[in-house]
């Protein structure tokens, strides 16, 4: 199985909203904890693969990486 994700950007919030968990009561909800988690556990398991098809947000996580 491919495991995916489906993140949209500015349905209820803000893009920025989304991305950093903050706003109302969907604060939980992260797209940069998604995303660090995913890559984290494919690290632990090259055999895992991941789909992600929102690129404003993959870009705003991925440059902000070390």
């Amino acid at each position: 199985m491919i495991a995916h994700s489906h993140d949209d950007l500015g349905w209820k919030k803000s893009y920025n909203d989304y991305y950093t968990g903050f706003r109302g009561k969907d604060s939980q909800s992260s797209v940069e904890v998604i995303l660090t988690e995913v890559v984290r556990e494919l690290l632990k398991d090259p055999k895992k693969l991941f789909t992600y098809v929102e690129m404003k947000f993959f870009n705003m996580w991925y440059t902000r990486q070390s």
